[in-house]
């Protein structure tokens, strides 16, 4: 018997291009992580998670009685890379302004709004530390089952 689940958001499309973006932009994307996992990474390191899903009702149609639901759905992506040497912060700079502008053109999931925060240093594992928000916009329709479109 085969179990399957519905993702009507589009979360699993959405993760897919944004670890696409990021791998392309030089980092490991990776959706979870641990220190331990972490320490034997080299290179840049792109930890992602959804941090929220903010959905509203945006009312219903006068002709045909479909409701509509609008709002965001919100992924924190906290970009690492190694310290240590002379133009490492470049480099690492570089790969993080990549991530963004691709980020911002994932268009196939509505509109996308990227944030990019303030780089900075973990000194306890040495590494380059910028934290980037994506944000997606959301509105989908309830489509009424006597309608007959599924």
């Amino acid at each position: 018997m085969m179990i399957m689940t519905a993702d009507s958001l589009g979360l699993g499309e959405i993760k897919e291009a944004l670890a696409e973006v990021l791998e392309s932009a030089g980092f490991s994307a990776m959706e979870e992580y641990t220190d331990i996992v972490l320490g034997d990474v080299e290179g840049c390191t792109a930890v992602w998670a959804l941090d929220s899903v903010r959905l509203v009702d945006a009312g219903k149609r006068i002709d045909s009685g479909d409701a509509a639901v609008s709002g965001e759905i919100v992924f924190r992506v906290k970009l690492m890379g190694k310290a240590g040497r002379f133009g490492d912060h470049n480099s690492f700079d570089d790969r993080c302004f990549e991530a963004c502008a691709g980020a911002a053109m994932i268009r196939d999931f509505g509109a996308v709004t990227v944030e990019l925060g303030a780089s900075g240093r973990d000194m306890q594992s040495m590494r380059l530390v910028r934290e980037m928000k994506v944000v997606f916009g959301v509105c989908m329709k309830q489509v009424s089952e006597d309608s007959g479109v599924v």
